[in-house]
């Protein structure tokens, strides 16, 4: 499995912090708990309208929303959260920054999770817990 630089995905797209949020697996490969073999990001619609031309690029639709995918990456306007629809200035409410990058925070990515409840989203719930729990340890 091959591990995604996510700062070089950033960049290869002239993205920042203010104009994507990394989603999934990303920040469990920020803090440490894992590594990650692809990036999703969520983005307002009018990157997601710059970057619908992109050349690495291409357009995928289903359901009632479409996405951009290229290799490592796929790239939302929005993401299921707890059942709803949840757009990027939502999302980023809920986020932090590290060196740099901009993630869904660990807490909502434990929510998410549990809440899409799919075998590696539950091994990733508890190595979530496992690393809050050590680090209550460390910090007490």
């Amino acid at each position: 499995m091959t591990t995604v630089n996510f700062n070089d995905q950033i960049q290869r797209l002239s993205l920042n912090s203010t104009e994507c949020i990394i989603m999934g697996s990303g920040i469990l490969q920020a803090l440490g708990i894992r590594n990650s073999n692809d990036i999703d990001l969520v983005v307002p619609i009018n990157i997601f309208e710059k970057l619908k031309k992109h050349p690495s690029l291409k357009l995928k639709c289903r359901d009632n929303y479409g996405s951009l995918y290229g290799e490592d990456i796929e790239i939302f306007t929005n993401w299921t959260i707890s059942g709803e629809s949840q757009v990027f200035n939502e999302i980023i409410k809920d986020s932090v920054i590290i060196n740099g990058l901009r993630y869904a925070s660990l807490e909502l990515t434990q929510t998410i999770k549990q809440a899409d409840a799919r075998p590696e989203d539950l091994q990733d719930v508890r190595l979530i817990k496992e690393y809050l729990r050590k680090q209550s340890n460390y910090l007490a």
